[in-house]
């Protein structure tokens, strides 16, 4: 029994001393690194303008982003398109805002990111 042990310690020994590749994506393959992509967004009332803005920003690697706001309006129990903005490039931080003109009513704030590594998007709801 002493003996198999020795001999299955010294087989085990000599298989880990052998040396394995490490696997490496080359190019063209769909191998990459994830990375991941932060949203946050809200309409918001400035006082001093008397008007709403929606706003987004997103945080991520340096790497081309897309970022999209887009805010609807329910109607009938429908979300009817209202208005959007995008921003895009490849800074850490994205951010977009565009002043907006609205009556009282229900609306979704769509915030949507986009990366070569990552995609989202968050809805915000407001009641004005």
């Amino acid at each position: 029994m002493k003996k198999r042990l020795a001999i299955l310690f010294v087989l085990c020994m000599m298989f880990s001393l052998i040396p394995v590749q490490a696997f490496a994506a080359t190019p063209g393959d769909s191998v990459s690194p994830y990375a991941s992509v932060a949203i946050k967004g809200g309409l918001v009332y400035d006082t001093s303008e008397q008007a709403y803005y929606m706003l987004g920003e997103c945080f991520g690697a340096s790497e081309y982003k897309t970022l999209v706001i887009a805010l609807y309006k329910q109607v009938n129990g429908d979300w009817e398109f209202v208005d959007s903005e995008i921003a895009c490039g490849t800074e850490n931080r994205l951010t977009a805002e565009k002043r907006v003109s609205i009556t009282s009513g229900y609306y979704k704030l769509v915030v949507s990111a986009t990366s070569p590594t990552s995609s989202g998007s968050v809805p915000y709801y407001y009641n004005v």
